[in-house]
């Protein structure tokens, strides 16, 4: 994920500050929970680039007291996230999330950035220790 939002980012100039909590050992996810946590992921410093004019973005990745959260926000346009927009890219995003199970927050101010969060309760159905 890292490696990905860095490509992307430098490429357009936008400063990136990614932080991520150091692997749990033996932490497994379930695969298609996984794909949809990086596409979402993806989807949304993708808007970035093509949307916000943003100078700097930040990521954190988390996961503690078995939830598992998604942080990407920037300093850019900001836009009413009440309004409905062409294109699949945030209605993609909501259907991720909901998907697997988790809780989404779009929070964003026109001329303020926009911060989208993902908060998944982690069920032992979704994670195993090993």
């Amino acid at each position: 994920m890292r490696q990905y939002a860095q490509e992307i980012l430098e490429r357009r100039d936008i400063h990136l500050e990614f932080d991520a909590t150091k692997p749990v050992p033996d932490f497994k996810l379930d695969a298609n929970i996984r794909r949809n946590i990086y596409l979402i992921f993806k989807e949304s410093v993708n808007n970035i680039v093509r949307h916000s004019n943003a100078t700097s973005v930040k990521i954190d990745f988390t996961l503690a007291d078995k939830e598992l959260i998604l942080r990407v926000g920037d300093n850019g346009n900001g836009f009413d996230a009440m309004l409905e927009y062409d294109g699949n890219g945030l209605l993609s995003i909501k259907k991720r999330a909901e998907d697997c199970g988790g809780r989404l927050e779009i929070d964003s101010v026109k001329g303020a950035g926009t911060n989208i969060i993902l908060r998944l309760k982690l069920k032992s159905a979704a994670w195993s220790w090993r």
